[in-house]
C-alpha cells in the first residue's frame, strides 16, 4: 500500500532577508529618535540655561542704571558749597515739565540720562562750581567709567551717544577718558577732524603733548583744514622740541588770516633768537598779503626794523600798533631810547608823543619825551614833562634830574638846586647831578658849596674833569688853585 504524503506549506526564500530589513530600519529609525531627543533636550537645556544668564544680565543692567539715575538725580539736589553759585538741576534743557525718562534699562534712558549729565556739567563748569564740588565731579566721573564698561561690552556704532560721552570727557578735562571715545567716534566717522582738534587741543592743555600729537597730525589732514587746528600741531610740535616740523606747520598757519598772526609772531620769535632776518622779512611780507592791518605783524616788522638798524622804518610802523600791547609797548620804548642815544629827536620826540598819549601813567616814558624837548630847546614844555613825570613817581631820580637841568636852562637857579637835591636824596650816586648842582652854586656865586659839589661828582666820575674845564663858571675854581676869592657871595 503506498502512502501519500500532503504537502505542508513553505515560506518563500526571499521572506525573512525582508523582515530583517525592516526590522533593521526600525530599530535605525528608532536610535535616530533618540539621538534627536537627546540633541533636543541639550537645546532646551542650553536655552535655558542662556536665558537665565541674559535675563541676570538685563536684570543687573536695569540695576545699574537704576542706581546711576538716582544718582544724578541726589547730585541735581545736593546743597552746592557755600562759596558757589547755585546750579540748575540735573534735567535737560529741551526737556518740557512733567516728561520723566523712559524705563530704566532701555537705550533712551542710557542716552537720555548721559545727555543731562553732561548738560548739567556744562552748567556747572560755566558757573565755576565744578572745581570746587569734587565728589559731584567724582560721581559724573564714575558714571561715565560705567557706560563706557556697557559700551566696550556690548560695542556700537552709535555716534550721538558717543559724542556726548567725549563731550562730557572734555568737559571735565579728562584726556585719557576723552582719547578712549574719540578713538570710538573716529572709527565710525574717521573723518571727523574737528573731534580729533578739540580732544588734541585738550592734550596740549594737560602737557599729553605724544599722545595729542597723533590726533592733531588727523585733525589738520584732508582739504577742509580748522586753522586752528594746524596751531594747535605747531604748539605740540613746539613744546615736542620738533622745531622744524614746527616750523613747516606755522608756514601753512601763514595761509590763513584766522591764524596768521598768531603764526607770525611764533615764527618771529624763534627766526630772531637763530639770527635768521631774510627768513624773517620773507615771513612778514608773506604775511602782509594775508593781514595787511595786523598790528602782530607790524609789531614783528618793527622788532626786525631794530634789529637791523632799519629806524626809519621802524618810525612809520608805530602808528599800527596795539597800544594795550605790552611787547609792543616794550619795543617802542626801545625805538626811542636807540633815537635818543643816536641824537635822532624829532623822531624820538614822535614817537614818545605817541607812547604818552597810549599810556599816560608811565613816568619814563614822560621823563624821555622832556629829554627830547629839552633837545630841541623847547625848554617850557621840556619841564612840564618832567614835572608830569615826577608826579607818576616822585622817586624818579632821573626825572628830578632832568627837572633841575631845564629849570638852569630856564635861569631858576634856586628850584634847579632844589631839583638837584631831591634827585640826589633819592640817588647820591648819580655824577651829573652834582655836577649839575654844583654849576648853578657856581653861577649863583657860592663857590665853596659849588666846589663841594664839584668834587663829589669828579670822585665819582673823574672823566667829568675834562667837561668841567669847558664850563666858565667853574673857572675861578679850578684856576685858583686853592686861592681863595675875596668874598663868596651867600648861596641864594
Amino acid at each position: 500500500m503506498q502512502t501519500r504524503h500532503t504537502p505542508t506549506p513553505s515560506t518563500p526564500p526571499e521572506q525573512p532577508a525582508a523582515d530583517a530589513r525592516d526590522e533593521l530600519v526600525y530599530r535605525k529609525i528608532n536610535q535616530l529618535s533618540a539621538v534627536q531627543l537627546a540633541v533636543g533636550i541639550i537645546l532646551g537645556l542650553l536655552l535655558v540655561i542662556v536665558t537665565i544668564l541674559v535675563t541676570g544680565r538685563l536684570r543687573n543692567v536695569n540695576e545699574r542704571i537704576a542706581r546711576l539715575e538716582a544718582r544724578v538725580n541726589n547730585l541735581a539736589d545736593r546743597p552746592m558749597p557755600t562759596d558757589a553759585a547755585p546750579s540748575p538741576p540735573l534735567r535737560p534743557a529741551t526737556t518740557a515739565p512733567g516728561v520723566d525718562l523712559p524705563p530704566a534699562g532701555s537705550a533712551e534712558s542710557s542716552a537720555i540720562l548721559l545727555t543731562r549729565t553732561v548738560a548739567a556739567l556744562s552748567a556747572r563748569i560755566a558757573d565755576g562750581s565744578t572745581t570746587r564740588d569734587a565728589r559731584w565731579r567724582s560721581d559724573v566721573l564714575h558714571l561715565l567709567e560705567e557706560l563706557e564698561t556697557e559700551y566696550a561690552r556690548s560695542p556700537t556704532d552709535d555716534l550721538p551717544t558717543a559724542r556726548t560721552a567725549l563731550r562730557a570727557a572734555l568737559l571735565l578735562r579728562d584726556f585719557d577718558l576723552a582719547q578712549r571715545w574719540c578713538s570710538r567716534v573716529l572709527a565710525v566717522d574717521p573723518a571727523d577732524a574737528g573731534t580729533a582738534a578739540e580732544v588734541a587741543r585738550l592734550g596740549l592743555a594737560v602737557g599729553q603733548y605724544a599722545k595729542a600729537l597723533p590726533l592733531a597730525r588727523i585733525a589738520t589732514q584732508g582739504d577742509k583744514i580748522d586753522p586752528p587746528a594746524i596751531m594747535v600741531r605747531a604748539s605740540i610740535e613746539g613744546a615736542l622740541g620738533a622745531v622744524e616740523q614746527r616750523d613747516r606747520s606755522l608756514g601753512r598757519a601763514l595761509e590763513f588770516e584766522q591764524t596768521a598772526p598768531e603764526a607770525v609772531a611764533l615764527l618771529s620769535a624763534g627766526l630772531l633768537a637763530r639770527g635768521d632776518y631774510a627768513r624773517l622779512k620773507q615771513v612778514l611780507e608773506k604775511a602782509e598779503r594775508v593781514v595787511p592791518e595786523s598790528a602782530v605783524v607790524r609789531r614783528e616788522s618793527l622788532a626786525l626794523a631794530l634789529v637791523t638798524g632799519d629806524l626809519d622804518r621802524g618810525v612809520g610802523l608805530i602808528e599800527g600798533l596795539d597800544s594795550e600791547d605790552e611787547r609792543s609797548a616794550g619795543l617802542q620804548q626801545e625805538l626811542g631810547q636807540t633815537l635818543l642815544r643816536q641824537g635822532r629827536y624829532r623822531q624820538a620826540l614822535q614817537v614818545y608823543q605817541r607812547i604818552t598819549r597810549q599810556r599816560p601813567t608811565e613816568a619814563r616814558s614822560f621823563d624821555a619825551l622832556g629829554v627830547a624837548l629839552l633837545a630841541l630847546m623847547r625848554t617850557t614844555e621840556a619841564e612840564a614833562a618832567f614835572a608830569e613825570a615826577i608826579s607818576l613817581d616822585r622817586t624818579n631820580a632821573r626825572a628830578w634830574y632832568h627837572l633841575g637841568v631845564a629849570r638852569a636852562n630856564l635861569d631858576n637857579l634856586s628850584g634847579a638846586v632844589e631839583a638837584l637835591d631831591a634827585s640826589l636824596s633819592w640817588d647820591r650816586q648819580r655824577a651829573e647831578a652834582h655836577f649839575a648842582r654844583a654849576v648853578c652854586l657856581a653861577r649863583m656865586g657860592d663857590h665853596e658849596a659849588a666846589e663841594q659839589s664839584l668834587q663829589q661828582a669828579l670822585a665819582l666820575d673823574a672823566g667829568l674833569m675834562e667837561k668841567a674845564t669847558e664850563v666858565a663858571a667853574f673857572q675861578l675854581i679850578l684856576g685858583g688853585q686853592g686861592a681863595e676869592p675875596a668874598t663868596r657871595p651867600p648861596r641864594k
